[in-house]
């Protein structure tokens, strides 16, 4: 059981098949179920989050929300994936069911079985008798020359309107600006002000910058009002907090400098495929 973030799943670890299978068939389904999920993995009133399903091949699928992270076959193999991306939750999910060590490290989700640790691809990773069948290779990338001015170049408007407003406005972006350019959801929050662009191991990490890329790509008429937006989401992302009393936020503050070195960084990341490449 894994307690990192104050976290208590509930979900006691399996050492094999055997123990996946007698956790399967000692659960009770929740009571007027008629779908998956049925049988909780840890707390009964967590089944939407953690559950447990048998195959019709036998093989015992340990569930976070809708995707099977670790699978249970009879011949003895243990099969590990991700869920989506690269996440806190995932990790602690695969440590929490397997007990093997489970971690994000640069930007990937890693396991460690005995000695072996590899990060886990869009395969599942392998395992059978406490050692790993197919571990990642880990690959060196270098940077192709002039790649990254390249893709720079495509942002070179928004670029520039940043520059400017940041020179603009050092006092910072006020909270009252984000809550008239951001519609709030029921639960007053508002959505699509981005705030975790700099943590790419945060489960809403890629949803985030998908919509970030959209916002500085806009080649509308209404351009400047979604620069305005991604500019508010760089503040709160990178930004530093200005308060108020009683520790009330008030707004954050984005300077130039701060601004040009993370739109480098996310560039990077949006491009990498075009900017780097593979060594040996």
């Amino acid at each position: 059981m894994s307690f990192g973030y104050l976290r208590n799943s509930g979900i006691s670890w399996c050492r094999d098949y055997g123990d996946a299978l007698h956790k399967y068939e000692s659960t009770e389904p929740i009571r007027g179920r008629t779908v998956e999920p049925m049988r909780p993995l840890g707390q009964r009133r967590s089944v939407d989050s953690y559950s447990i399903v048998k195959r019709d091949d036998g093989a015992i699928q340990c569930v976070l929300y809708k995707t099977p992270v670790v699978t249970w076959y009879p011949d003895g193999l243990i099969e590990v994936r991700k869920d989506g991306w690269a996440s806190i939750s995932t990790a602690c999910f695969i440590t929490d069911v397997t007990n093997f060590s489970s971690r994000i490290f640069n930007n990937s989700l890693c396991i460690k079985v005995g000695a072996v640790e590899t990060r886990i691809g869009d395969e599942p990773i392998q395992i059978r008798e406490g050692r790993i069948l197919n571990p990642l290779r880990d690959a060196t990338h270098t940077l192709i020359r002039g790649a990254t001015s390249k893709a720079a170049a495509k942002y070179e408007e928004f670029m520039k309107y940043g520059s400017a407003l940041c020179r603009l406005k050092p006092e910072g972006f006020s909270i009252q600006e984000a809550q008239e350019l951001f519609p709030k959801d029921d639960k007053g929050g508002m959505p699509d002000l981005l705030t975790c662009l700099h943590r790419p191991d945060y489960d809403q990490f890629s949803s985030e910058l998908a919509k970030f890329v959209a916002y500085i790509s806009d080649t509308s008429e209404e351009k400047y009002l979604t620069y305005n937006k991604a500019m508010l989401s760089m503040a709160w992302s990178y930004g530093a907090s200005v308060g108020g009393k009683a520790y009330e936020i008030k707004g954050s503050k984005l300077d130039e400098q701060t601004f040009k070195n993370a739109m480098k960084y996310l560039i990077m990341g949006i491009h990498r495929e075009e900017i780097f490449k593979e060594t040996l």
